[in-house]
């Protein structure tokens, strides 16, 4: 019963006026515009450092591989690899063994002893049989091709030939004083 009696009361009384729109809008002030904080700089810093270092580096590389060897047996470059040992074959003397002498009768047959004569050593001849070229990456500067799934540049060394001249459809390899140019198949 007491909210029945208090909406009596409530009813009774006088409404407040609803407020002027006058009072209102002077009342109203403009909200003011916080400035965001100061651009980032940091962020920025953070992200430009790494891709100036990385190209200062390829700068670097380019500059270095684009110097001439100064001297034509002389690696500069990393990638060169030292060639094989030359090893000579080794000559192992043949000795026959001496049969003891047998007495000769009338009816038995001689044993002749010989030995077999030495062979002159000869060097190996360079096995041009086992490079296989298997492709070239041409540009005009530095040149590569991969010859036994080793990438290799004018002047490196593969196996025992060395690599003379890359042009865009061929290799070729010299060893001692045998020439040889390889193409792609």
């Amino acid at each position: 019963m007491s909210l029945i009696n208090d909406a009596i009361k409530r009813a009774g009384q006088t409404p407040t006026p609803p407020p002027n729109p006058a009072e209102t809008a002077a009342g109203m002030r403009p909200i003011e515009y916080e400035r965001p904080a100061k651009f980032p700089w940091a962020i920025v810093v953070a992200v430009l450092t790494p891709v100036f270092g990385l190209a200062i580096w390829f700068i670097v590389k380019g500059w270095e591989l684009s110097k001439p060897n100064p001297t034509p047996g002389v690696a500069v470059n990393a990638r060169e690899q030292a060639a094989p040992p030359q090893t000579t074959p080794a000559t192992v003397p043949f000795v026959v063994p001496q049969v003891p002498q047998l007495p000769v009768t009338t009816n038995s047959a001689a044993v002749v002893v010989a030995q077999a004569p030495a062979l002159p050593a000869e060097p190996p001849k360079p096995s041009f049989a086992t490079l296989k070229l298997q492709g070239i990456f041409w540009r005009p500067s530095k040149p590569s091709a991969v010859i036994n799934a080793k990438t290799v540049y004018i002047g490196d060394r593969i196996e025992t030939a060395r690599v003379t001249a890359i042009d865009q459809e061929s290799v070729t390899l010299q060893c001692e004083s045998e020439t040889k140019v390889l193409t792609l198949q």
